[in-house]
Protein backbone atom coordinates (compact mmCIF):
# COMPACT_ATOMS: atom_id res chain seq x y z
CA UNK A 1 0.00 0.00 0.00
CA UNK A 2 1.09 3.41 -1.10
CA UNK A 3 1.49 6.53 1.13
CA UNK A 4 -1.56 8.02 -0.39
CA UNK A 5 -3.52 4.17 0.56
CA UNK A 6 -1.64 4.89 3.87
CA UNK A 7 -3.10 8.55 4.06
CA UNK A 8 -6.72 7.14 3.00
CA UNK A 9 -6.57 4.09 5.75
CA UNK A 10 -5.82 6.81 8.30
CA UNK A 11 -8.61 9.18 7.65
CA UNK A 12 -10.97 6.22 7.31
CA UNK A 13 -10.19 5.34 10.74
CA UNK A 14 -10.44 8.31 12.08
CA UNK A 15 -13.86 9.18 10.91
CA UNK A 16 -14.88 5.88 12.44
CA UNK A 17 -13.28 6.64 15.84
CA UNK A 18 -15.44 9.89 15.87
CA UNK A 19 -18.66 8.01 15.20
CA UNK A 20 -17.69 5.87 18.10
CA UNK A 21 -17.30 9.02 20.44
CA UNK A 22 -13.53 7.94 20.94
CA UNK A 23 -12.43 11.68 21.09
CA UNK A 24 -14.93 12.26 24.01
CA UNK A 25 -13.30 9.50 25.83
CA UNK A 26 -13.06 10.46 29.63
CA UNK A 27 -12.72 7.10 31.48
CA UNK A 28 -12.79 3.57 30.16
CA UNK A 29 -14.19 0.94 32.33
CA UNK A 30 -12.43 -2.86 31.84
CA UNK A 31 -15.69 -5.30 33.18
CA UNK A 32 -14.67 -9.10 34.17
CA UNK A 33 -17.38 -10.59 32.23
CA UNK A 34 -18.50 -13.79 29.98
CA UNK A 35 -15.31 -15.28 31.10
CA UNK A 36 -14.32 -18.54 29.28
CA UNK A 37 -13.27 -20.05 32.54
CA UNK A 38 -15.08 -17.68 34.95
CA UNK A 39 -12.72 -17.72 38.09
CA UNK A 40 -14.31 -14.91 41.05
CA UNK A 41 -17.74 -14.41 39.47
CA UNK A 42 -20.27 -16.98 37.49
CA UNK A 43 -21.13 -16.37 34.17
CA UNK A 44 -24.62 -15.15 34.34
CA UNK A 45 -23.83 -12.94 37.48
CA UNK A 46 -20.86 -11.27 34.99
CA UNK A 47 -23.38 -11.02 32.34
CA UNK A 48 -25.87 -9.16 34.19
CA UNK A 49 -23.60 -6.89 35.56
CA UNK A 50 -22.64 -6.14 32.13
CA UNK A 51 -26.37 -5.70 30.77
CA UNK A 52 -27.02 -3.37 33.93
CA UNK A 53 -23.88 -1.18 33.00
CA UNK A 54 -24.66 -0.50 29.61
CA UNK A 55 -28.24 0.32 30.49
CA UNK A 56 -27.07 2.89 32.88
CA UNK A 57 -24.62 4.62 31.61
CA UNK A 58 -26.84 4.73 28.13
CA UNK A 59 -29.44 5.83 30.83
CA UNK A 60 -26.81 8.77 32.26
CA UNK A 61 -26.17 9.58 28.94
CA UNK A 62 -22.74 9.10 29.75
CA UNK A 63 -22.04 6.09 26.78
CA UNK A 64 -21.02 6.49 22.95
CA UNK A 65 -20.66 10.40 23.18
CA UNK A 66 -21.30 10.74 26.81
CA UNK A 67 -17.60 10.49 27.78
CA UNK A 68 -17.50 6.66 28.79
CA UNK A 69 -16.22 3.62 27.14
CA UNK A 70 -16.54 0.40 28.26
CA UNK A 71 -15.00 -3.15 27.40
CA UNK A 72 -15.96 -6.50 28.70
CA UNK A 73 -12.19 -8.20 29.70
CA UNK A 74 -12.05 -11.79 30.08
CA UNK A 75 -10.02 -11.50 33.19
CA UNK A 76 -8.00 -8.47 35.22
CA UNK A 77 -6.74 -11.05 37.36
CA UNK A 78 -6.82 -8.06 40.12
CA UNK A 79 -9.26 -9.96 42.80
CA UNK A 80 -7.98 -9.71 45.98
CA UNK A 81 -6.10 -12.54 47.22
CA UNK A 82 -5.32 -13.52 43.17
CA UNK A 83 -7.74 -14.31 40.96
CA UNK A 84 -10.83 -16.47 42.24
CA UNK A 85 -8.94 -16.46 45.69
CA UNK A 86 -11.28 -15.44 48.56
CA UNK A 87 -11.61 -11.83 50.02
CA UNK A 88 -12.57 -9.09 48.80
CA UNK A 89 -13.03 -9.19 45.15
CA UNK A 90 -12.24 -6.01 42.14
CA UNK A 91 -14.29 -7.10 38.98
CA UNK A 92 -14.01 -3.78 37.71
CA UNK A 93 -10.88 -1.16 36.46
CA UNK A 94 -11.57 2.43 35.31
CA UNK A 95 -8.88 4.26 33.88
CA UNK A 96 -8.60 7.94 32.78
CA UNK A 97 -8.04 8.49 29.37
Amino acid sequence: MGEAGNQELLEQLRQFAEFLGVPAVRRHIFLCCDQTKPKCCGKERSLAAWDYLKLRLSELGLSEHGGIYRTKANCLRICAGGAGGGGLSRRCLVLPV
